[in-house]
């Protein structure tokens, strides 16, 4: 199989203009049902007049070396003999050729999608089974299986959108980049691809990002007729002697990635500057701070944040959990942990009080000081951590979880149940971390 390679042109540079075409080429990994009117479908696949006359004089002004084009479900017999495209590229003298993934890497991708979608319609049927059943005989087998079922499908979904977007429109770039090298004798390179309006944008950041200058080119098809009305079939003759199709050409800016939002859900009364200010210095375009949020406000928040940006933006989407008690903040942290599922799932970060970043800032100074005093590794060491509060415990679990043997101490004199809260915390820590630590009670003097 082809190896997939994106790298930039050396000593060459490439410029791509991208023209959107009027549809989506039909394209699937894993065959779908078809249906009576599946092949009639096929013929709306196919470029209009007025498009192919703007290609053509799009191609005598800017005189591209080689122009590419998504193949499809087409063969290359098809591509070439039955693609008005490639007759207009031919008669003006332009090197054309189909860019698509590799048959081998669709091949294995169809066989992983076929796989789960077996696994798929086996839960289906034995659930189909189980409905001629009452819900009493069987109600925690039809549970696992309507579960496992809902996880297959996503996981199908998830599958199938990589496999159409990001995988495919790699296999494309390449293409495109293959065929470029190609060109021999030209430092400077003109290509021009014609792209499937889905594929727009991912494939424009695939060529932003090795720094091939893109520009794309966008159609505006309008129809416009004398009939008011949606007409009856007895009268579609009238209409089309009626209309008039009007496609223009429109450049047009590419628009950037969706905005970096940040939701900051704050257990507290009010939210925290400091931690709004670091959000915004560190690059978020907007935060947008909750105050005394609760899980159930948690999964309401980033149910409704995740489905109103979608797979792709939900990527730019973060949500940061804080708070004074540490506590609080992990049970809303893992609220929004489950209220996420897959297409839409982004990144979660949780620092009640700076608590955590603290405690791995303290770790990580004590780990790299010890090579300088001729200590060894922090493997193995004892570590005595003074305070009980959040950033001791984080650091103590931490510390645990590096191979030391570790004792937190409770230094206030105050506590009248000072031995009892120190084993308490450590059975709290092994509880819910995993680690083990020793709590003791160490008062200072007032």
């Amino acid at each position: 199989m082809k190896a997939l390679e994106i790298a930039p042109l050396k000593d060459r540079k490439l410029a791509v203009l991208l023209v959107e075409k009027e549809y989506n080429e039909p394209f699937w990994i894993a065959e779908p049902p078809s249906t009576a009117n599946s092949k009639m479908l096929h013929s709306l696949f196919k470029p209009s007049i007025a498009f192919t006359k703007i290609l053509t004089n799009l191609i005598k002004k800017v005189a591209p070396d080689f122009a590419t084009e998504e193949l499809g479900m087409r063969s290359q017999t098809e591509f070439y003999r039955d693609n008005i495209l490639a007759q207009m590229f031919q008669k003006n003298g332009v090197p054309f050729f189909p860019v698509d993934i590799d048959g081998n890497a669709k091949m294995y991708l169809e066989t992983s999608i076929n796989k789960k979608k077996d696994l798929r319609d086996n839960v289906i049927k034995a659930l189909a089974k189980l409905s001629n059943k009452t819900s009493e005989e069987a109600p925690t087998e039809r549970e696992y299986l309507v579960a496992y079922g809902q996880c297959l499908q996503a996981e199908l979904y998830e599958q199938e959108q990589e496999a159409n977007s990001s995988i495919r429109e790699n296999w494309i770039v390449m293409g495109i980049l293959d065929h470029a090298r190609e060109i021999d004798a030209k430092k400077e390179i003109k290509g021009l691809h014609i792209c499937s309006p889905e594929h727009m944008e991912g494939i424009r950041k695939l060529l932003d990002s090795i720094d091939i200058q893109v520009e794309t080119l966008r159609l505006s098809k309008k129809i416009v007729s004398t009939h008011v009305e949606t007409p009856h079939s007895d009268e579609l003759a009238d209409l089309l002697e009626s209309m008039q199709i009007q496609v223009k050409p429109v450049i047009r800016k590419a628009s950037g990635d969706a905005p970096h939002l940040l939701f900051y859900l704050d257990t507290d009364a009010k939210a925290s500057p400091f931690d709004i200010c670091m959000a915004y210095d560190a690059g978020y375009n907007a935060v947008i701070p909750y105050e005394n949020v609760t899980p159930q406000d948690g999964k309401r928040i980033v149910q409704d944040a995740i489905f109103s940006r979608g797979p792709k933006a939900v990527k730019h989407t973060c949500f940061f959990v804080g708070g004074k008690k540490a506590e609080k903040a992990e049970e809303v942290f893992e609220a929004v942990k489950d209220a996420m599922f897959p297409p839409f799932k982004t990144s979660i970060i949780i620092d009640p009080g700076g608590a955590y970043t603290t405690a791995a800032a303290m770790v990580a100074k004590a780990e790299a000081a010890l090579p300088s005093q001729k200590l060894g590794d922090l493997k193995d060491k004892t570590c005595a951590v003074l305070g009980t509060g959040a950033v001791g415990q984080i650091a103590a679990v931490l510390l645990a979880k590096l191979g030391c043997n570790v004792m937190i101490a409770s230094l206030n004199p105050k506590r009248t149940d000072g031995k009892e809260y120190a084993k308490n915390l450590a059975r709290l820590l092994a509880s819910r971390y995993g680690v083990e630590v020793e709590g003791i009670f160490a008062p200072t003097g007032t």
